[in-house]
């Protein structure tokens, strides 16, 4: 198997994570509108909730920058063929 699979592999689901979390921090971005709304601007649930949209986006983040030093490893190109299927 070439190692630079296994970076590709590892690259994909940092890539992933990064999606879910930024999914995550748009849903709390969502939810500290409704919560101002609700409770008013200066309310600890709009506090909270922009709090941890904040945080969410900064872990996606870091989530690209750590599948793009895989990618790096990996040669900066993807694979010619499926992770687990040897070369032609």
């Amino acid at each position: 198997m070439d190692p630079s699979q296994d970076q590709w592999k590892i690259a994909q689901h940092y890539s992933h994570e990064a999606a879910a979390l930024r999914q995550k921090a748009e849903d709390f971005s969502n939810r500290a509108l409704v919560y101002e709304q609700l409770f008013g601007r200066d309310s600890e649930w709009v506090a909270g909730a922009r709090l941890l949209a904040q945080f969410y986006q900064e872990e996606a983040r870091e989530r690209e920058r750590l599948a793009g030093s895989h990618v790096g490893v990996a040669g900066g190109r993807p694979p010619l063929y499926p992770p687990g299927l040897p070369p032609r």
